[in-house]
């Protein structure tokens, strides 16, 4: 699936707070002064500048995906990989599964996000917030279930993105027509407000809209009509959302297009 590279796929766009963000910082350092929690950031020049993690953004990804693509497998409970690993233990006698068995034995999240036993085929990028966003800090405490008013205990404050814009990049290698399109669907449904980020998200935060979007493709060997033709590869890029949708769209997230592996045969975007 990887030796040989057929294809590439940049999905570039722009995520802006619609609500509040807050992805919790892991800070082991005890400062007296800061405050209880805080948002996940980095340092630059001595000011500390909010990130959406690779890791998280990918992991959110993820989960939607497996939500809403049929026969996708339950990591929690009885993954893919563990159903192959029992089957393979089962019959030791047997012939191994090849590379292509255990291809098709997984499920569509797995065929894109990987597994243990397949690398993924898609790369997030970690996204450092623009100069414009704004920090704010509330407070909140427990509630007393008996009388219904706030507790004397328990009082703590946390500082969390009030707003900001983040530029983001997810790349695809050898990519499949359907996964594009699965992407795509997934931009549309975090503007309509199905795809929450960090936490809190119960509390109103986390919504986020999706801005310029572009693809950018490359098919590594080919001459193709409309794309600009260089020596090892052709591209094409892509600007419009509506234009997007309407490329990727024909090609249905049904177990007709989860079953294919023949990359070099897949039609042109």
């Amino acid at each position: 699936m990887f030796r040989k590279l057929f294809s590439e796929a940049y999905i570039e766009f722009m995520l802006k707070t619609e609500s509040p963000l807050f992805i919790k910082y892991q800070n082991d350092v005890i400062d007296p002064t800061a405050e209880d929690a805080t948002y996940i950031h980095i340092n630059r020049n001595n000011k500390r500048i909010p990130i959406l993690p690779g890791t998280s953004m990918k992991g959110v990804f993820r989960s939607y995906a497996e939500r809403i693509l049929p026969n996708s497998c339950n990591v929690l409970s009885y993954s893919c990989a563990q159903q192959i690993n029992t089957l393979q233990n089962k019959n030791k006698d047997k012939k191994p599964l090849t590379v292509y068995d255990i291809y098709h034995k997984l499920c569509p999240t797995c065929k894109l996000f990987g597994s243990t036993l397949l690398k993924s085929r898609i790369l997030f990028d970690d996204s450092v917030a623009n100069e414009n966003f704004i920090i704010n800090v509330r407070s909140s405490t427990p509630i007393d279930r008996i009388s219904g008013a706030a507790k004397q205990k328990g009082l703590n404050n946390f500082e969390y993105v009030e707003y900001a814009e983040f530029p983001c990049k997810i790349k695809l290698i050898n990519f499949f027509n359907w996964q594009v399109h699965l992407l795509i669907k997934i931009l549309d449904d975090i503007n309509d407000g199905f795809v929450t980020f960090g936490g809190l998200t119960s509390k109103g935060f986390g919504r986020m809209k999706v801005e310029n979007v572009s693809l950018k493709i490359k098919y590594y060997k080919r001459q193709i009509n409309g794309y600009i033709n260089n020596d090892f590869y052709c591209e094409k890029e892509i600007n419009d959302m509506q234009k997007i949708k309407g490329i990727v769209g024909k090609y249905k997230l049904d177990d007709s297009e989860f079953r294919k592996d023949d990359l070099q045969n897949e039609p042109n975007l």
